[in-house]
């Protein structure tokens, strides 16, 4: 079931930032949200587990209803473009994962390309006009490899951002945003002893990574229209010193807030820039001492008008060698999304 509650986080990011937990019930992740500029109408979209553990994607909108997008197999709901009036999401059947798309003015589902839906698992796709975001695991060769792609729907064109090669336990290429000209991505890697953030702009083709700080975990990455990078910065153990940051094109790292102690995140940000200015920040958390991941979907409304930071970050050296540790049940359902248990 889906609700509103608001919460203020304490100190001084409750003045830059309002959370709001939007999803009070269910086991709910994966979420992104917009507003359709030409008729004001709202949506989400969210993945949410039932009893025996199995995913759905669903849609809901406001005025309105709630669809299931997967009618078969598993569904993973990630990338919106309220303007295309098109959410992106994954569909796993029979050991194949793909990406599909639902327009919720026509109520018709699509595949993407076969360029795109290959015999490899896809996942985790990001849409934003004529751009889709996705990634690629193919896992004939030895060791195994996984890609990350820009393409673009009206040409057919297509450009590789990052190649990881190295089993499940190595690393990892997740939680990819496409905004307008800018994309992101988190890389995981030496066993999962190190991630970062790196940001690319669509017109030029120029990226950068994030600048580490002493705490070496940046994931959960998303972007605004005007390129700023919003991600989670922790340490090694779950739910502690869970930071909510921000990147800007300046290169400009702060704190937007921080999230409360034994809480960390999930699978995935969503950034989504306000008409009157602003970003609504939309992401999964979970307690690290549940006994299983219920997930639930928090909004972070970060002011337009807080441009100086609220509290640095501090830049130095990041502790290596230990590796994030996050709930078995968790890491689980992300080997799934990512092709890991097939």
């Amino acid at each position: 079931m889906i609700g509103v509650a608001m919460l203020l986080l304490g100190g001084a990011a409750a003045h830059a930032s309002a959370v709001s937990v939007v999803v009070t019930r269910g086991d709910t992740w994966d979420p992104a949200a917009g507003v359709d500029a030409s008729t004001g109408r709202s949506f989400l979209s969210w993945t949410g587990y039932n009893a025996a553990g199995i995913p759905h994607a669903f849609l809901r909108s406001q005025p309105g209803s709630r669809v299931q997008l997967n009618q078969r197999g598993q569904g993973w709901a990630w990338g919106m473009d309220t303007a295309a009036s098109t959410v992106a999401f994954q569909l796993a059947r029979y050991g194949d994962s793909n990406v599909r798309f639902y327009d919720w003015v026509t109520a018709a589902r699509s595949a993407a390309p076969p360029t795109v839906n290959s015999e490899k698992w896809e996942y985790e796709p990001s849409i934003s006009g004529p751009w889709l975001v996705f990634a690629r695991w193919n896992r004939v060769p030895s060791p195994d490899v996984r890609r990350l792609f820009l393409y673009n729907l009206n040409t057919g064109s297509e450009t590789l951002l990052a190649e990881f090669a190295g089993g499940r336990a190595d690393g990892m290429l997740e939680s990819a945003q496409v905004n307008g000209d800018w994309v992101v991505w988190t890389t995981w890697r030496d066993r999962f002893t190190q991630a970062r953030v790196t940001r690319y702009q669509i017109s030029t083709g120029a990226r950068d990574v994030v600048p580490a700080g002493r705490r070496p975990f940046d994931y959960l990455s998303s972007v605004s229209q005007d390129g700023t990078v919003y991600f989670l910065r922790s340490g090694a153990a779950c739910g502690t010193n869970v930071r909510v940051l921000r990147y800007t094109t300046a290169g400009v790292v702060s704190l937007v807030t921080p999230l409360p102690a034994g809480r960390d995140g999930g699978d995935e940000m969503f950034a989504e820039s306000m008409p009157g200015g602003g970003t609504d920040l939309y992401l999964d958390t979970f307690r690290c001492d549940a006994h299983r991941p219920n997930g639930n979907i928090w909004k972070v409304s970060v002011d337009a008008g807080a441009t100086a930071p609220v509290r640095p970050a501090t830049a130095g050296r990041p502790t290596a060698g230990v590796p994030k540790h996050l709930p078995a049940a968790a890491m689980r359902r992300l080997s799934a999304i990512t092709g890991g248990l097939q």
